[in-house]
């Protein structure tokens, strides 16, 4: 069964914020912040606990994105895979000041984001990489 999880590209002085994860999936890699929606809890609540949890901020939430969905082999579950779908929305903070929780190594202020990080959307079939350059160009500066 898959895994209903959120992701906020989170945007401050036209940087996106990735973040360094400790932990299988994506294990060493610099990648947006997120994570599990709990059952009962509201996909946009469970954005703002996560970017809290996980990065110390507030976030200013401004629209849905798309989806982006995975299945990733190496877990910590040590399950064959597992399968997510991840909300993902664009998300604004006051702040470039981060404290990462203990699931986290490192941050960095990104002018990208990730080449393999890709993004289904209502308006377009992908937004991936450096081939929608313009479109993420647009994310920075909240025109999607």
């Amino acid at each position: 069964m898959p895994v209903l999880c959120v992701d906020g590209v989170i945007v401050h002085k036209d940087k996106f914020l990735l973040i360094q994860r400790d932990r299988e999936p994506l294990k060493r890699r610099f990648w947006t912040p997120g994570g599990r929606v709990y059952r009962g809890e509201k996909i946009q609540e469970a954005l703002k606990r996560k970017m809290k949890e996980e990065c110390g901020i507030d976030i200013k939430i401004l629209y849905l994105m798309g989806f982006y969905e995975d299945f990733y082999p190496k877990n910590e579950f040590n399950l064959d895979y597992v399968h997510t779908v991840s909300a993902v929305y664009l998300a604004t903070t006051e702040t470039d000041k981060i404290k990462l929780d203990n699931l986290h190594t490192a941050y960095k202020w990104a002018d990208r984001l990730p080449r393999d990080f890709y993004i289904q959307t209502p308006y377009t079939s992908t937004l991936k990489g450096e081939k929608n350059e313009s479109r993420i160009s647009e994310a920075r500066h909240h025109r999607l």
